[in-house]
């Protein structure tokens, strides 16, 4: 990972940071790395079954509700 990357805060839950802290510590990488990796890992996912990385589940619903002839709510 690059210092020069630009930052950001996170703040997750005592457990979800309790789960990074010993993933990371399994894979011998730092927090930074295994977030990096989840996060990465994630978006993969997401294109391989939606046909686009960035498409947010809200977006997934309003497309599936659109396909079922139900009309989405706020």
């Amino acid at each position: 990972m690059s210092r020069t990357h630009p930052q950001m805060r996170f703040r997750p839950p005592p457990d979800l940071k309790d789960r990074i802290e010993h993933e990371a510590s399994a894979n011998r990488r730092s927090l930074n790395a295994q977030m990096v990796i989840c996060i990465e890992t994630y978006f993969a996912m997401q294109h391989t079954t939606t046909g686009s990385p960035l498409e947010s589940s809200a977006d997934r619903r309003a497309t599936h509700h659109k396909s079922a002839g139900v009309q989405a709510h706020g």
